[in-house]
């Protein structure tokens, strides 16, 4: 029996930073005096399946991710250190450098895997090189059908069947405790999605609130009432189902954005 994808991609980040080390030298980033991991906030996409390994093997946790667009899920960046999660303040580097599972961006930088265009210096120090130029070519042919494989995967959970599945888990009761004009949009998470509130004013749901007999402006509104939260409920799956069919799939949706 064929593997099933989660399997094949972990299969393939394994044969990837296998065939990796050693591939790219260069000046040594654990070392305090060169550098604190000044690469190490960035854009990271990252496949379901890893995710779930991640947390399997005791190597992250839920809130170190977050639903994407391009893979099913981001490295979620921690705005405070401006940091990856993965970075280790007490090695200075990275925590799964060593796992096997690493992801594979974070090899690759600075000079990419292609030995005829080499970036020779990352955002500290120059000295980088690709000593085995037929390991990266093959390193570089397994990258491609890992992403592939995670393009794969992610079509699946960016589905419109998948979406649903996640969006009947959203919890309309809670809808009683925002302010009309904080409630933005809806955001996926892990089996469920949530209320997206913010801080500034929201127009969005102003229509729906003006066709309810009311006594409250709209602004004035402390909480959205039991009617508004009905007509919410009753319009929201069909309008999300018809916004992803014409739109295509985004992790955040707002209100002003599908529900019409």
């Amino acid at each position: 029996m064929e593997p099933d994808i989660s399997s094949q991609i972990i299969e393939l980040l394994q044969k990837f930073n296998n065939k990796i080390q050693g591939v790219i030298e260069g000046p040594n980033c654990i070392d305090p005096t060169i550098c604190h991991g000044d690469c190490c906030f960035v854009h990271l996409d990252v496949p379901k399946a890893l995710v779930d390994f991640y947390i399997s093997h005791g190597l992250a946790k839920k809130s170190d991710f977050k639903r994407g667009n391009m893979f099913a899920f981001e490295v979620n960046m921690d705005l405070n250190t401006l940091k990856c999660p993965f970075f280790s303040k007490k090695i200075n580097g990275c925590k799964v450098h060593f796992s096997g599972v690493k992801i594979p961006q974070c090899w690759v930088y600075p000079t990419g895997l292609d030995p005829n265009n080499v970036e020779y210096s990352c955002k500290r120090v120059s000295g980088w090189k690709i000593t085995k130029p037929v390991d990266a070519l093959e390193g570089n042919r397994i990258l491609e059908s890992y992403i592939l494989k995670c393009k794969q995967e992610a079509e699946k959970e960016h589905s419109v069947n998948e979406v649903l599945k996640r969006l009947k888990n959203l919890h309309f009761d809670e809808l009683l405790s925002f302010a009309p004009a904080h409630l933005s949009g809806i955001k996926d998470d892990w089996d469920n999605f949530k209320w997206n509130i913010s801080e500034s004013w929201n127009l969005a749901l102003k229509p729906y609130c003006e066709s309810i007999p009311c006594e409250y402006e709209y602004f004035e509104c402390i909480h959205i009432c039991e009617t508004l939260r009905q007509k919410i409920q009753d319009r929201l799956t069909d309008q999300v189902k018809i916004y992803i069919k014409q739109n295509g799939y985004k992790p955040n949706l707002l209100f002003s954005e599908f529900l019409k």
